[in-house]
Protein backbone atom coordinates (compact mmCIF):
# COMPACT_ATOMS: atom_id res chain seq x y z
CA UNK A 1 0.00 0.00 0.00
CA UNK A 2 1.29 3.49 -1.03
CA UNK A 3 0.62 6.21 1.32
CA UNK A 4 0.33 10.57 0.19
CA UNK A 5 1.17 13.37 2.32
CA UNK A 6 -0.40 16.79 1.39
CA UNK A 7 2.61 18.97 2.96
CA UNK A 8 2.57 22.48 2.87
CA UNK A 9 6.39 24.21 1.75
CA UNK A 10 6.83 25.01 5.69
CA UNK A 11 5.85 21.48 6.82
CA UNK A 12 7.91 19.92 4.30
CA UNK A 13 11.03 21.65 5.80
CA UNK A 14 10.10 21.40 8.76
CA UNK A 15 10.55 17.51 8.18
CA UNK A 16 13.28 17.96 6.33
CA UNK A 17 15.25 19.40 8.91
CA UNK A 18 14.26 16.32 11.41
CA UNK A 19 17.52 14.26 12.18
CA UNK A 20 16.17 10.71 9.84
CA UNK A 21 19.18 7.87 9.42
CA UNK A 22 20.55 7.44 6.02
CA UNK A 23 18.03 5.35 3.56
CA UNK A 24 15.14 5.00 1.34
CA UNK A 25 12.88 6.98 3.87
CA UNK A 26 15.46 10.08 4.41
CA UNK A 27 15.98 10.35 -0.06
CA UNK A 28 11.92 10.68 0.18
CA UNK A 29 11.89 13.09 2.29
CA UNK A 30 15.07 14.99 0.93
CA UNK A 31 13.75 14.95 -2.66
CA UNK A 32 9.92 14.87 -2.77
CA UNK A 33 7.38 14.03 -5.51
CA UNK A 34 5.74 16.82 -7.25
CA UNK A 35 2.22 15.51 -8.02
CA UNK A 36 0.33 17.35 -10.41
CA UNK A 37 -3.04 16.14 -11.65
CA UNK A 38 -3.20 15.70 -15.24
CA UNK A 39 -5.09 17.54 -17.69
CA UNK A 40 -7.92 14.81 -18.06
CA UNK A 41 -8.91 14.56 -14.53
CA UNK A 42 -8.47 18.96 -14.24
CA UNK A 43 -11.42 18.61 -17.30
CA UNK A 44 -13.23 16.34 -15.87
CA UNK A 45 -13.30 18.12 -12.24
CA UNK A 46 -14.32 21.61 -14.19
CA UNK A 47 -17.19 19.93 -15.93
CA UNK A 48 -18.64 18.20 -12.91
CA UNK A 49 -18.36 21.54 -10.81
CA UNK A 50 -19.98 23.45 -14.28
CA UNK A 51 -22.77 20.58 -14.13
CA UNK A 52 -23.38 20.52 -10.56
CA UNK A 53 -23.22 24.32 -10.60
CA UNK A 54 -25.95 24.27 -13.38
CA UNK A 55 -28.13 22.48 -11.94
CA UNK A 56 -28.00 24.03 -8.41
CA UNK A 57 -28.99 27.38 -10.51
CA UNK A 58 -32.22 25.30 -12.09
CA UNK A 59 -33.32 24.54 -9.22
CA UNK A 60 -32.71 27.81 -6.97
CA UNK A 61 -34.77 29.12 -10.38
CA UNK A 62 -37.60 26.64 -10.63
CA UNK A 63 -37.95 27.46 -6.51
CA UNK A 64 -38.33 31.38 -7.25
CA UNK A 65 -40.45 30.33 -9.61
CA UNK A 66 -42.63 28.66 -7.13
CA UNK A 67 -42.37 31.16 -4.87
CA UNK A 68 -43.60 33.91 -7.20
CA UNK A 69 -46.49 31.76 -8.53
CA UNK A 70 -47.94 31.54 -4.73
CA UNK A 71 -47.29 35.09 -4.20
CA UNK A 72 -44.57 33.91 -0.79
CA UNK A 73 -42.08 36.33 -0.28
CA UNK A 74 -38.52 35.59 -1.60
CA UNK A 75 -35.78 35.51 0.46
CA UNK A 76 -32.65 33.08 0.48
CA UNK A 77 -33.82 31.19 3.41
CA UNK A 78 -36.95 30.58 1.59
CA UNK A 79 -35.38 29.68 -1.98
CA UNK A 80 -33.19 27.22 -0.09
CA UNK A 81 -36.19 25.70 2.00
CA UNK A 82 -37.88 25.42 -1.33
CA UNK A 83 -35.21 24.56 -3.73
CA UNK A 84 -33.51 21.59 -1.35
CA UNK A 85 -30.20 23.58 -1.97
CA UNK A 86 -27.93 24.90 0.79
CA UNK A 87 -28.47 28.08 2.23
CA UNK A 88 -25.03 29.26 1.02
CA UNK A 89 -25.73 27.85 -2.46
CA UNK A 90 -28.38 29.78 -2.71
CA UNK A 91 -26.80 33.03 -1.34
CA UNK A 92 -24.20 32.23 -4.11
CA UNK A 93 -26.24 31.83 -6.91
CA UNK A 94 -28.92 33.86 -5.86
CA UNK A 95 -28.46 37.46 -7.41
CA UNK A 96 -28.67 36.18 -10.51
CA UNK A 97 -31.23 33.86 -10.73
CA UNK A 98 -33.57 37.09 -9.43
CA UNK A 99 -32.03 39.02 -12.10
CA UNK A 100 -32.56 35.93 -14.38
CA UNK A 101 -36.30 36.16 -13.52
CA UNK A 102 -36.71 39.78 -13.47
CA UNK A 103 -35.47 39.70 -17.21
CA UNK A 104 -38.11 37.04 -18.14
CA UNK A 105 -40.81 38.72 -17.10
Amino acid sequence: MIYRLDLTADELEQLQALPIKEGALKDKIINPKLIQPSKNKIKATQTATAKRAANAKAKIQNAINTLKLYDKKITAYQIAKESGCSYNTVKKYYKGAVNATNSKT
